[in-house]
């Protein structure tokens, strides 16, 4: 059976500002790169450090989360776009 190929939108994520959900992203990410049934590709913001990019393929949209429009155009506009252009199968 092939990978499914998993999107995960990080759009949000303001590195060092987000307490707990920087945590369960990192863990989540880390623990869904360890299995050979899943394939993942980050939706990463132009703050986002290179540790994500260590763990999985990644590509970066000029969003900066802090600045409310750019996080939610981001979210809305960039991450469906980010998605067909991966080939995703879901996203996170």
């Amino acid at each position: 059976m092939a990978a499914v190929h998993v999107g995960v939108n990080l759009l949000f994520l303001a590195p060092g500002e987000m307490g707990g959900l920087e945590v369960y992203a990192l863990e989540l990410v880390a623990e869904l790169a360890k299995r050979d049934d899943v394939r993942l590709t980050l939706f990463l913001n132009r703050l986002a450090g290179a540790e994500w990019e260590a763990l999985a393929p990644s590509i970066r949209a000029p969003v900066d989360p802090r600045q409310r429009v750019q996080w939610v155009a981001g979210d809305q506009v960039q991450a469906g776009r980010m998605a067909r252009r991966a080939g995703v199968d879901l996203v996170h």
